[in-house]
């Protein structure tokens, strides 16, 4: 489908097969773009063979997996429900995603996460730094022992894979950074690999 060229934004990414379906309900993966109206494509670029995506739903990490995987329905969820940390405990506010220019320029963003252990289910919820270095300074004011805490580096520009020269790694790629953090992470915080399971998120990709 054609769409001028100054609708298109100037950015690509990559899916792993988790985000996205063509129109016949096949699960895309592979690179794609967006439209300024908040459509994605298949792709890099945009031309008559482009196909819109239709974004799948993602399985709810919440405790009752009813809501859907944003910051935003986490947010209300967790102001909406009983605090499954104890009724004495402080209550935890999510934080977006968002990366800022300076994060941009250097490539990469450390990024902080909390489990908590209390749900039936698989939670997480993403936290702003100060919140995290707030519980890990005062576990006791949110009964510590109901959640795990991680962080980590998210590679937000460069390639996707690793490039080599002479089997040196010259520059690292967004997916296999990220992919090695995630690793990491899920061996102190299991379940985070679910959670975190689109490795380009927010990133920009380079050839």
């Amino acid at each position: 489908m054609y769409i001028p060229k100054g609708k298109i934004l100037d950015k690509y990414y990559y899916t792993e097969g988790n985000e996205f379906t063509i129109p016949s309900n096949i699960r895309y993966k592979g690179y794609y773009h967006k439209d300024v109206y908040g459509n994605n494509w298949t792709g890099k670029t945009h031309d008559n063979t482009s196909v819109i995506l239709q974004s799948i739903l993602p399985q709810s990490y919440s405790d009752d997996n009813s809501g859907y995987n944003s910051d935003t329905l986490r947010y209300n969820k967790i102001n909406k429900s009983p605090n499954i940390l104890g009724p004495n405990a402080k209550p935890i506010q999510p934080s977006n995603f968002i990366i800022d220019k300076s994060e941009y320029d250097i490539g990469f963003k450390t990024r902080y996460f909390i489990k908590y252990k209390a749900s039936t289910r698989l939670k997480f919820d993403e936290l702003s730094q100060s919140t995290y270095n707030n519980l890990l300074a005062n576990p006791s004011e949110y009964h510590s022992i109901m959640y795990i805490l991680t962080s980590l580096l998210w590679r937000v520009r460069g390639p996707l894979e690793d490039q080599y020269k002479n089997n040196i790694l010259i520059r690292p790629g967004v997916y296999s950074s990220n992919k090695r953090s995630v690793s990491e992470a899920e061996k102190n915080c299991p379940g985070i690999s679910l959670y975190l399971s689109n490795l380009t998120e927010g990133a920009i990709i380079e050839p």
